[in-house]
């Protein structure tokens, strides 16, 4: 009984779903446009069905006449348009559940037949299917449209253009931004309850979520296979030809395009920043002031203990990655080994494009250059970075204050751990190695410095004088105890 119910309840709705469409289709006939448009083709139908027939035409003839008198005959006001946007909205507001519904029932009658068929035939009508979506038919129609394009093109260069410039023009003319700015403004909390709805959703089925972001390795799997695929395809010819190929790309780049825009977003940052200084307050920029306000309003919402813990978090995993990729290049050695050998590779170009960079600016005529970094050293704010400096060493006393002991325990603990024996065996193979062949180097340097430290050592009338002489006391009596030593 129950499955008859349903069975009756199913043929009842879509009896109601055909009645509602040939009730569309009724009103879409009743239209003034269709009527006419029948009114024109009816004839012309019928005189191709009468052919060369004397029977046919003498039929045809007066029948034509009469079915598109019968379509043009009355007001025109007494069928409905295809312009009343009022009546049709009506109609189709009634009809596109219907439509919808049949679409869905046509697909899951055809999908149920295809589950229905042996699994050789299934496999042919797919793939007949997709071989006809995809033959040579589409790329041979995309071809033509591509060369009638063309043609337009040579016709007038500006083609889309002109014939796009009307609709943009329309578009952005009958378009109300004011409504779709109050509407972005309202859908805030719509859009944030949208996001807890879609969320409440989904967590109901933990499971159907686990196997959703299941995908996701397996895409970013493909898409290696792909680049892979795609690499080891170039990497299978001649390095001429991968090269040429490769710089073909930055060849047919148009270098002055390049420049403007670049050009123009330098002006565009130099207007903002300007700008920014123009409206702000009086010494501070209206853009520190707006990024002051966002990050205020985003750290009312953070915990500085979970923050962080959160940085921790990120080190003590970026230790580990460093710890793995170590692992890693223990076990294939040769890896680290050829990285070893290729450092001053990796370092040469940059230090000859130093040096290249430098030789340029010593060839400018003149002393232009010269002139051009003195006026960027004139420019640098030493002011600041001296309240930098100032500001530490605060820092620095306050800390030294409350923990007096901290620094003195960092130095015992340095010094414990020290294999002082080979740091002594490497500052004296350094020095040697390096003293006799950096004397000139320290000949040369030394003088200056030795005398100008003289000079700060020598007596002045300062607040440091104390602290001076008595600096240079100790001096004096580490020079005596050397001199009776010898």
């Amino acid at each position: 009984m129950a499955a008859a119910a349903t069975a009756l309840t199913q043929n009842a709705a879509a009896t109601s779903n055909q009645r509602t469409v040939i009730f569309f289709i009724q009103d879409l006939l009743q239209t003034q446009e269709i009527r006419k448009a029948l009114a024109f083709f009816t004839p012309e139908l019928l005189n191709l069905w009468a052919g060369d027939s004397t029977f046919k035409t003498a039929l045809a003839r007066p029948l034509g006449k009469l079915i598109s008198d019968s379509l043009v005959a009355g007001p025109p006001a007494a069928y409905p348009s295809l312009a009343d946007g009022k009546f049709w909205a009506g109609r189709l507001e009634a009809l596109a559940p219907e439509i919808a519904d049949l679409l869905f029932q046509a697909g899951d009658t055809l999908i149920g037949g295809l589950e229905e068929l042996p699994a050789q035939r299934r496999e042919k009508v797919i793939t007949a299917l997709i071989s006809g979506l995809t033959d040579g038919h589409s790329g041979a129609l995309l071809t033509r449209l591509a060369k009638l394009l063309g043609r337009l093109h040579e016709d007038n260069p500006r083609f889309l253009t002109d014939a796009l410039r009307p609709g943009v023009l329309g578009w952005m003319e009958n378009t109300d931004f004011g409504e779709l700015r109050e509407v972005m403004d309202n859908s805030a909390a719509d859009v944030e309850a949208f996001a807890g709805m879609i969320n409440d959703v989904i967590w109901q089925y933990p499971a159907k979520l686990v196997l959703a972001l299941s995908f996701l390795p397996d895409l970013a799997n493909a898409a290696g296979v792909i680049l892979r695929e795609s690499v080891g395809r170039f990497n299978q010819v001649s390095p001429d030809l991968v090269a040429d190929i490769v710089l073909a790309l930055f060849r047919n780049l148009d270098g002055h395009t390049l420049g403007r825009c670049l050009q123009e977003l330098s002006e565009l940052i130099r207007k903002i920043h300007t700008g920014s200084a123009l409206i702000g307050d009086p010494g501070t920029p209206r853009f520190v002031q707006d990024l002051s306000n966002l990050v205020e309003q985003a750290a009312a919402h953070l915990d500085g203990a979970v923050l962080a813990k959160a940085f921790t978090a990120l080190a003590e995993d970026g230790a580990v990655l460093q710890r793995a990729l170590t692992a890693a290049l223990q076990s294939n050695p040769e890896l680290w080994l050829e990285q070893l050998r290729r450092t001053a590779d990796r370092k040469n170009p940059k230090v000859r494009a130093l040096g290249h960079r430098l030789a340029a600016l010593e060839s400018l005529a003149g002393d232009d250059a010269a002139a051009a970094v003195a006026d960027g050293v004139a420019t640098l704010d030493l002011q600041a970075a001296a309240e930098v400096i100032n500001l530490t060493a605060v820092l620095f006393n306050r800390i030294q204050d409350l923990r007096p002991e901290a620094l003195s325990v960092l130095a015992g603990q340095l010094a414990e751990g020290l294999d002082l024996s080979a740091c002594r065996t490497a500052a004296d193979t350094i020095a040697t190695a390096l003293g006799k062949k950096l004397a000139p180097v320290g000949r040369a340097l030394l003088p200056g410095i030795i005398r100008e430290a003289c000079g700060w050592l020598a007596p002045a009338d300062d607040e440091y004088e104390a602290d001076m002489a008595a600096a240079r006391e100790m001096l004096r009596s580490v020079l005596k105890l050397e001199a009776a030593a010898s």
